[in-house]
Formats: structure tokens, sequence, C-alpha cells
């Protein structure tokens, strides 16, 4: 029983580790992307 209440919080620990880990290369994809259309912006 113990154990299992252990497993269970390193799993949510995990999962939000996760979650701020998909939302940081989410808005560094976005950045990127937006850097990468003005850049193209500009050659035009």
């Amino acid at each position: 029983m113990k154990t299992l209440k252990i497993t269970g919080i390193i799993l949510l620990v995990l999962g939000n580790l996760n979650i701020a880990m998909a939302q940081m290369v989410r808005n560094k994809a976005i950045h990127f992307n937006r850097h990468r259309v003005v850049h193209h912006h500009h050659k035009k």
C-alpha cells in the first residue's frame, strides 16, 4: 500500500514535468517559427 502511494506521487510529479516540458517545447517551436517567418518575409 505504501509503495503504491509513493509510485502514485512519482507518476504525478513525472506527469507535471512532462506537461511543463511540452509547454516549454511548444513555446520554443512557436517562437522559432515566428522568427523563421520574419526572416522569410525580410528576404522577400
